[in-house]
């Protein structure tokens, strides 16, 4: 199975962004996604399934710097 990475440098940092079944996990536990109720959260969902691909190789990256990079991209 290969896995899909998103890789780009953004302020100086090289990010390498990707889910994994526990990265998922995390964000479904920590109410970032709430798998089974996306419609739920039509005006959010896109922007927190973004901000999940931190958890796993960038957990640290706060959660304003993520949002920063999200609207950058977008």
């Amino acid at each position: 199975m290969s896995k899909t990475k998103i890789e780009f440098d953004y302020d100086g940092t090289h990010y390498v962004l990707e889910h994994t079944a526990d990265s998922l996990k995390k964000a479904e536990k920590i109410g970032l996604l709430k798998f089974g109720k996306m419609d739920e959260m039509l005006l959010t969902a896109s922007e927190n399934m973004f901000k999940s691909l931190f958890i796993k190789n960038h957990p640290t990256t706060s959660d304003a710097k993520r949002h920063e990079i999200y609207m950058a991209l977008n």
